[in-house]
């Protein structure tokens, strides 16, 4: 019984992992509509003057006027692309909330699988020193104490 709880245990987390590193892939859905599509820019730049907000949600009037900056220019035909550019350009690098999987937006990306391996290697690792410690215990009680008696 202690056997098929462990199994269990092992199996949730298993299943934990798997979902939340599927739920934190990025999805490449482009927008409907040319205002679907300055919203999901909008919401993927972070607003320069605002602390960690994007500028759809910030409330500063200059994310007012960035957010109407992006409506323009996805109407003038601007690729979501060149509008990362110009903001990385302008901003630096930092601008974008969604990282690309390139330089340290790979390491920020990579970061939790990296963490979720060395947390299996130090689990593994703990049940094999376990098993090794239960491997070379010391021989029976009994036999212990005869072996004193004969000893002294």
């Amino acid at each position: 019984m202690a056997e098929l709880r462990r199994w269990a245990g092992w199996a949730v987390a298993a299943i934990a992992a798997v979902v939340m590193v599927v739920g934190l892939l990025p999805t490449n859905q482009p927008p409907v509509d040319d205002a679907a599509r300055a919203t999901a820019l909008a919401s993927n730049l972070r607003c320069p003057f605002c602390q960690g907000e994007s500028i759809a949600e910030a409330p500063s009037q200059v994310a007012r006027d960035l957010e109407a900056f992006i409506v323009e220019k996805v109407g003038e035909g601007w690729t979501d692309d060149e509008i990362y550019a110009f903001f990385e350009a302008r901003y630096g690098e930092r601008v974008r909330l969604d990282p690309p999987l390139a330089g340290w937006g790979a390491a920020l990306w990579l970061s939790p699988l990296a963490l979720l391996g060395v947390g299996i290697a130090a689990i593994v690792s703990r049940r094999r020193d376990r098993a090794a410690a239960g491997a070379a215990q010391p021989a029976a009680p009994s036999q212990v104490g005869a072996s004193k008696v004969e000893v002294s």
